[in-house]
């Protein structure tokens, strides 16, 4: 987290970014290692021969991080910009709560109808609602910006809500059955970071 949290630009970003490839991919020959003497790794190597439990763990990174920087990004706007109280802010975004919780208890049933299409169609909904939040922020007035990004935020939990659990379900199928324990547990730990 060192990069993001000290002001910097240019050639000390690459160089803090060449730092964690490097730590990454030496923690993966450790584990790699470690799995080879017969001790039980952290990250079992096996996980990183699947690439759909790779693809999907990645996606279920980029999709979380992205999520959480635009709800804070949200409410800094809503607080900072227009200078609404943290309860007026905070009443902007429950409808997004609302939606997610809807959207999460048919996701199944979703999922079920349209297959594989459910991921990548959540996705790119969460995606358009991103950008239709930035657009909405540059654009309208702002007397109706309070209602048009509670509608945004509606839209990408929504898309969130269908993209959650089909994409965990998808990911862990493609684990291998040596691995399936860590494999939950690494998926978890990538998931929930957004509640943080």
């Amino acid at each position: 987290m060192l990069p993001f949290v000290q002001p910097s630009a240019g050639a000390t970003v690459l160089l803090w970014l060449t730092v964690v490839a490097g730590l990454g991919g030496s923690f993966f020959l450790w584990q790699h290692r470690y799995a080879l003497s017969g001790r039980l790794p952290l990250v079992h190597p096996a996980l990183t021969r699947s690439l759909q439990f790779a693809a999907g763990v990645l996606t279920a990174m980029g999709y979380f991080g992205s999520g959480l920087a635009s709800t804070l990004v949200l409410a800094m706007f809503l607080q900072e910009g227009l200078r609404l109280s943290a309860l007026a802010a905070a009443a902007v975004t429950l409808p997004a709560a609302l939606s997610m919780t809807l959207a999460s208890a048919l996701s199944w049933r979703v999922s079920r109808r349209f297959g594989d299409w459910t991921v990548p169609a959540g996705l790119a909904l969460s995606a358009v609602s991103m950008l239709a939040s930035g657009l909405v922020g540059l654009l309208a007035p702002q007397a109706y910006l309070p209602v048009l990004l509670a509608l945004c935020a509606m839209c990408m939990s929504a898309a969130g809500g269908l993209v959650i659990a089909p994409l965990q379900a998808s990911t862990l199928q493609h684990a291998p059955p040596e691995a399936a324990g860590v494999a939950v547990s690494l998926l978890h730990l990538r998931t929930h970071h957004k509640g943080v």
